[in-house]
């Protein structure tokens, strides 16, 4: 095997690794993980209209009160523990 293709495979399997490693930890753990962020206590949005198209049912108001890093146009930057976002 030439030493790029064995230095693609090692990347692979570390990548893997990584990917392993912050998934187990996210649901495995009581460690704060990046997927709090898409998980919200279910609510009724009361302006909901339930027959057509309009609002969402779900006002997601705790996701619009969201406490922490923003990029310069307040987009939410999350923390994905050292790879990606913060």
């Amino acid at each position: 095997m030439a030493a790029s293709a064995q230095r693609a495979a090692k990347s692979r399997k570390s990548g893997r690794l990584h990917y392993y490693r912050r998934i187990l930890s996210a649901y495995l753990t009581n460690r704060k993980s990046h997927l709090s962020f898409w998980h919200e206590t279910p609510e009724v949005n009361p302006t909901a209209d339930w027959t057509g198209v309009g609002e969402y049912f779900m006002p997601f108001a705790t996701k619009a009160d969201y406490a922490a890093q923003l990029d310069p146009d307040g987009v939410p930057m999350l923390d994905y523990h050292g790879q990606i976002g913060v």
